[in-house]
């Protein structure tokens, strides 16, 4: 039964980041009309993205095996330190090698614009982070409950 909650909870984790990660269809209109981009550039940036994207999955879905791999050797009677902390080390990898196919590909997109256009997207970029940064504190309730820096008894100084 643990397992089950353990697995469960594993994919609705997964799967909320990944919902919240994907810019909306908006978003993504929107960056291209701000881009100004000519038709050879979406064809190359739409190529770029179907490339990294499948090799993402590839990816995903391998860390996804290991990480079941790894609830049931941490849920086994006797757990063996050597094997978690290996499929541990095999999941940071693929997860680099996941940041690593998003960076090349930000490269590859980067190299594609003229200096106005990354001036642009670095904007669209920092716009998304700093988007994804604040939702990321609305599912998280800063600022609600107990604590430093929240309502509540340690955080009403009475200064």
């Amino acid at each position: 039964m643990k397992r089950i909650a353990l697995f469960a909870s594993i994919a609705i984790l997964l799967l909320s980041a990944m919902a919240v990660a994907q810019p909306s269809r908006d978003d993504r209109r929107q960056a291209r009309e701000r881009l100004n981009l000519t038709s050879e550039q979406e064809k190359s940036i739409k190529d770029i993205k179907s490339k990294s994207g499948k090799e993402l999955i590839d990816l995903r879905a391998e860390v996804q095996k290991k990480r079941i791999d790894l609830g049931n050797a941490w849920g086994a009677d006797t757990p063996k330190r050597a094997q978690v902390e290996g499929l541990m080390k095999d999941i940071g990898t693929l997860q680099l090698k996941m940041k690593m196919i998003l960076f090349d590909a930000d490269q590859a997109v980067n190299k594609l614009l003229n200096p106005e256009q990354r001036k642009v997207y670095k904007e669209l970029k920092q716009e998304r982070r700093e988007r994804m940064k604040h939702d990321a504190m609305q599912r998280r309730g800063a600022g609600k409950g107990f604590g430093p820096h929240r309502g509540g008894a340690s955080g009403d100084r009475g200064d």
